[in-house]
């Protein structure tokens, strides 16, 4: 008889510990949750204010939107492409102390 209030009182002891870590479990991995959708609605949002601030610089700028700043880059770059550059003789030395 004692050995079996024994295992009765092991197996609610068992249970019980099991239910309470299975609700800390649940409660750590529900908050982890919240905050990783926190943190992505947060970022989402900045990157939503971000473009709205882009496109009224832009606009404010005289330009169309963000494609023409990508336009003016690559004029740029086509520029320094095309500029003239010196042609270097065999008179030139490499250090001038020389």
């Amino acid at each position: 008889m004692k050995r079996s209030v024994f295992r009765s009182f092991a197996v609610a002891l068992a249970v019980g510990m099991l239910s309470a870590v299975s609700a800390v479990v649940s409660t750590v991995v529900d908050f982890g949750h919240a905050v990783y959708c926190r943190g992505r609605q947060l970022f989402a949002d900045f990157g939503d204010h971000l473009a709205r601030k882009l496109t009224a610089q832009a606009e404010e700028s005289g330009n169309r939107g963000p494609a023409v700043l990508f336009i003016k880059a690559e004029q740029f770059a086509v520029r320094i492409l095309k500029r003239e550059r010196p042609t270097v003789t065999p008179t030139w030395r490499m250090c001038p102390s020389i």
